[in-house]
C-alpha cells in the first residue's frame, strides 16, 4: 500500500499578530512619579513623597502627624497642577492649618448674624459680624453635610432615590462621590489629574449598618471592600501609558489594637484588609500600641503653645517598582505647624518661625486675660513624651 503524503498544517499568525498590535499601547505603564511631601518625610522614608497612580494608606493613632501628611499631599498635588478632592468624613479638616502648609485656598468673608447676651440685663441681641463663610481655590471639598446633600437620598441597597434623607453619610456615598468625578473626567468635563484624599476610613459606617442601627464591623468591612473594588482599579489604571490622566489617592485609616494574649499587640485597620490589598504603599505614624510621640512646646508666662510633634514613621507595605522599594522602620521626623521637617532642622526652624511662635503665645495670653506683651527671651522650649491612650 502506497504511503500517503503527510499534510503539513499551515499556521496563520495573523490573528495573534493583530491582537498584539491592538494591545501594544496597553502593555506599558508610566514610570513612577511622586507627589512630593516635606523634607522631613523625604529624609525619613527615603522617597520623594507618595506615588502617583496608586492608593496610599497612612495609619496610626490619634495625634501622630496624619493631618500633616494630608496637608503636605494637598500642597504637593496643587504644585503639580493636580486637583485635590478632599473628603472629610471626620469633619475636622482645617483650611487655616492647611493654608499654613501652603495650600492654595483663600477665605471668603460674609456677614453672619449671631446672638449676644447682655451680661447686665440678660437680654439677647442679634448682631452682625464678618466671618469666613467659605474657602475657594483649586480643590473640591466634601464634608459630611455636603455628602448628605448630594447623596443622602440614595438607597444604596437598591440604587434608587428616596423621598427622605439619611441623618448620616455612609461608605457608599464616598465611593459614589469618587465614581462621579472619575466619570466626569472620562467625559472630558474635568481637565485635571486628581488626588483623592479621604480622612478617614473608619469614621463612617456602611449603608446597611446605618439602616439597621447596628454598626457591625464585619458588615462595614465587607461593604468597604465591595464599594471600592471597582473604584481603586479605575484610579490605578491611569498609570497605563494610554491613559490621558494620572490619578492618585491617599486615605487615612483609623486603627485599633489586637492585644494578643501571649505576644505583642498589633495595629489593625478599621474596615479590615480590603483597602490594604488594593493599595501599593502604606506607612504607619507613631507607635504600634500607642501614639508614642514627643510634643514640642513653647512656654511663656504660664501659657504653653504646642508648635509640633516628633513622630516615628514606618513603611508597612511597599510594592512599588525598583528603585523605590524602600523599607523603613521607625524613622523619625518633626511635624510642625507649617510643614514636615527633619529632626536636626528643629532649631533652625524655631529661629526662622519665631514670629509664628510669638503670635501663638500672644493669642493664648489674650485668651486667658494675661498681658500679651513679653520679651522673646522669656520664651522657653520644652519637649514632653506623649504616649496617648
Amino acid at each position: 500500500m502506497a504511503k500517503q503524503p503527510v499534510k503539513k498544517k499551515v499556521i496563520n499568525l495573523d490573528f495573534l499578530n493583530n491582537l498584539k498590535a491592538e494591545l501594544k499601547e496597553n502593555v506599558a505603564y508610566k514610570p513612577y512619579t511622586f507627589i512630593e511631601l516635606g523634607s522631613g518625610f523625604q529624609q525619613a522614608v527615603k522617597l520623594p513623597g507618595i506615588p502617583e497612580g496608586e492608593l496610599t494608606i497612612v495609619h496610626g493613632h490619634s495625634n501622630t502627624g496624619k493631618s500633616s501628611i494630608i496637608n503636605e499631599a494637598i500642597v504637593g498635588a496643587q504644585k503639580k497642577g493636580i486637583m485635590p478632592v478632599i473628603i472629610d468624613t471626620e469633619n475636622h479638616f482645617s483650611f487655616q492649618y492647611a493654608k499654613a502648609f501652603g495650600m492654595d485656598c483663600e477665605p471668603q468673608y460674609g456677614t453672619v448674624v449671631k446672638e449676644q447676651i447682655d451680661t447686665e440685663t440678660g437680654e439677647i441681641h442679634e448682631i452682625e459680624v464678618e466671618e469666613i463663610v467659605n474657602w475657594e481655590g483649586n480643590f473640591v471639598f466634601y464634608n459630611q453635610a455636603s455628602l448628605l446633600k448630594k447623596f443622602g437620598h440614595i438607597d444604596h441597597s437598591t440604587g434608587k432615590t428616596t423621598k427622605s434623607r439619611r441623618a448620616l453619610p455612609c461608605i457608599e456615598d464616598v465611593a459614589l462621590c469618587i465614581k462621579e468625578l472619575l466619570d466626569a473626567q472620562d467625559q472630558g468635563l474635568i481637565p485635571y489629574d486628581m488626588l483623592f484624599v479621604w480622612d478617614s476610613v473608619g469614621s463612617i459606617h456602611s449603608y446597611d449598618s446605618l439602616m439597621s442601627s447596628s454598626q457591625q464591623n464585619m458588615r462595614n468591612a465587607n461593604k468597604l471592600k465591595e464599594a471600592f473594588s471597582t473604584i481603586i482599579p479605575r484610579i490605578t489604571a491611569t498609570r497605563n501609558q494610554s491613559s490621558e490622566h494620572l490619578n492618585s489617592a491617599i486615605f487615612v485609616n483609623k486603627v485599633w489594637n489586637d492585644n494578643m494574649a501571649m505576644g505583642m499587640p498589633t495595629q489593625e485597620l478599621w474596615g479590615g484588609e480590603g483597602l490594604k490589598y488594593l493599595s501599593r504603599f502604606m506607612f504607619r505614624l507613631g507607635g504600634v500600641s500607642k501614639a508614642s510621640v514627643t510634643m514640642l512646646n513653647a512656654t511663656c508666662k504660664g501659657e504653653l503653645f504646642n508648635y509640633g510633634i516628633e513622630t516615628k514613621v514606618c513603611v508597612t507595605k511597599n510594592q512599588l517598582d525598583s528603585p523605590w522599594t524602600i523599607s523603613v522602620k521607625d524613622a523619625k521626623m518633626a511635624c510642625v505647624v507649617n510643614g514636615i521637617i527633619p529632626l536636626e532642622k528643629e532649631e533652625e526652624w524655631k529661629k526662622d518661625n519665631l514670629k509664628t511662635i510669638v503670635e501663638g503665645l500672644k493669642a493664648l495670653l489674650a485668651k486667658s486675660g494675661k498681658e500679651e506683651d513679653f520679651n522673646e527671651s522669656e520664651i522657653s522650649y520644652e519637649s514632653e513624651v506623649f504616649e496617648g491612650e
